[in-house]
């Protein structure tokens, strides 16, 4: 690796070590007890709303990004009909008296 490629992982490594006890911290007076005392399905559960969390503020990045939010809309419908989870959305919202 370069000497900037490693100045620059140096540093990312940095700020997650801050970062990650920061957050561990953080979790242990909200929550307290011990992580590895949850059953491994609600570490699991965890996991999938960080997911969510994370596909919504990467989802809000992009449309402020972006000129203009229905540019960022279309996007994404375009992305979603291709992967064919539109259809699928639309089904499950009939399913549910949502639409």
């Amino acid at each position: 690796m370069t000497d900037e490629q490693e100045r620059h992982l140096a540093r990312a490594q940095a700020a997650f070590r801050v970062a990650a006890d920061a957050k561990y911290r953080a979790g242990v007076r909200e929550h307290g007890g011990n992580l590895w005392e949850h059953s491994p399905a609600w570490l699991l559960e965890q996991v999938m709303e960080e997911c969510i969390d994370q596909w919504m503020y990467a989802f809000t990045a992009l449309e402020k990004l972006r000129e203009g939010g229905d540019m960022a809309h279309r996007m994404v419908d375009a992305e979603m009909a291709v992967l064919g989870e539109q259809d699928q959305c639309k089904e499950m919202a009939l399913e549910r008296g949502m639409a």
